[in-house]
């Protein structure tokens, strides 16, 4: 124990032992005060405790997160007086923990952050469990009006990055992708979930029927093995390993209500499609096995890259696009409100759709093209 500063900071704790009687020592701080010893009153205890603490690794299991029986037996020594969350402070300090996440448990009951030891009756030489979780930490800023960052709290908008409700709730996932539309946002996990949070008044989390504003995370039931997702204009979309496509939203890319659950996509069955973009009135889709760009929807200002002057396409179709290149060329498709481009290998853009803004980057002479 080092009592530098006027306090008490944690060492790890090996097997000690010692013969001498010291129960009558007492150590004082620059104070004068009690510090350490055996001594201590009812309303503040100061007695030491060496506590071991077992250290648990939570490990995947079929696509579950399950502990390990057997992990890392660390020691630590503490006041009684100290909080769980003194503990778990000391534990990333003494053992330089660095997950995000902490539990503690005694007798496999999970001990709150604001409880202290005394209060827990915890007594020298108890064992208390400690499960860490190197899960990921979401912070957002901005706009909160709809609860689209995630915080539970009534705030309409937040000025520094502030951590989500998936730390709140304990809720060990780990994310690959953020996808935030307006209003919404949507976090794909490693395990092939989808949770979604802010504004549902189109169906566009994908919860069905649910209040227009949900703030806490929440995960959309019929999503799994999901490898890509996308929320933009009041719809979502999603990719699964196998190809599938999934779509929700208030209002389709065919000016039909959508519904607020996620839908297969049948005629896209076997196309194995890599991803999928959305556009406010038109979808589009990138395929793998045959390489294809299929794009439908809206066509009012061009932006399905068709050489005819229909107004809209009920099912995914090729466009010209498709004659001018090589598919496989194809890394990455995007769309605008009705506008659309695609990045080739290269580094080459294409564009086409409406211009009258600018947005194709080609001049403010064409309407579009």
């Amino acid at each position: 124990i080092n009592a530098e500063y006027g306090g008490c900071s944690w060492r790890p704790m090996g097997i000690c032992e010692s013969t001498e009687d010291r129960s009558g020592d007492e150590v004082q701080g620059d104070d004068g005060s009690l510090r350490l010893g055996a001594g201590g009153s009812e309303d503040d205890p100061s007695i030491p405790l060496a506590i071991a603490i077992q250290l648990q690794e939570p490990k995947m299991v079929d696509g579950k997160l399950s502990k390990s029986p057997v992990g890392q037996l660390l020691g630590l020594v503490v006041e009684s007086a100290s909080t769980v969350a003194d503990v778990k402070a000391a534990l990333r300090t003494s053992h330089h923990l660095t997950a995000p996440q902490l539990r503690l448990f005694l007798e496999g009951r999970e001990l709150r952050d604001s409880a202290k030891l005394s209060e827990l009756q915890v007594q020298p030489g108890d064992t208390l469990e400690c499960e860490q979780f190197s899960g990921s930490t979401i912070l957002s800023w901005g706009s909160n009006r709809d609860g689209e960052l995630g915080i539970s709290r009534s705030q309409q908008r937040c000025l520094v990055p502030t951590l989500t409700d998936f730390e709140n709730l304990g809720l060990r996932l780990r994310v690959v992708q953020l996808s935030l539309g307006p209003g919404c946002s949507g976090a794909l996990t490693d395990t092939g979930t989808v949770w979604t949070w802010g504004r549902s008044a189109g169906g566009q989390l994908g919860l069905g029927d649910v209040p227009s504003k949900i703030a806490t995370p929440t995960q959309v039931a019929g999503l799994e093995g999901i490898k890509s997702l996308v929320m933009d204009f009041g719809s979502a979309g999603a990719v699964d390993h196998q190809g599938g496509v999934y779509t929700w939203g208030g209002v389709n890319k065919l000016g039909e209500y959508e519904v607020n659950t996620p839908r297969r996509r049948d005629e896209l069955v076997d196309r194995m499609v890599r991803s999928v973009a959305l556009g406010a009135a038109h979808y589009g889709v990138l395929c793998a096995e045959e390489p294809q760009l299929l794009l439908w929807g809206s066509n009012l200002q061009g932006q399905l890259g068709r050489d005819d002057k229909v107004e809209s396409v009920q099912s995914p179709a090729e466009g010209r696009v498709s004659e001018m290149l090589d598919m496989s060329i194809i890394k990455k498709l995007c769309l605008g409100s009705n506008h659309s481009g695609c990045l080739l290998e290269g580094g080459v853009l294409m564009m086409w759709g409406s211009a009258e803004a600018g947005q194709l980057g080609l001049g403010l002479s064409l309407i579009h093209i």
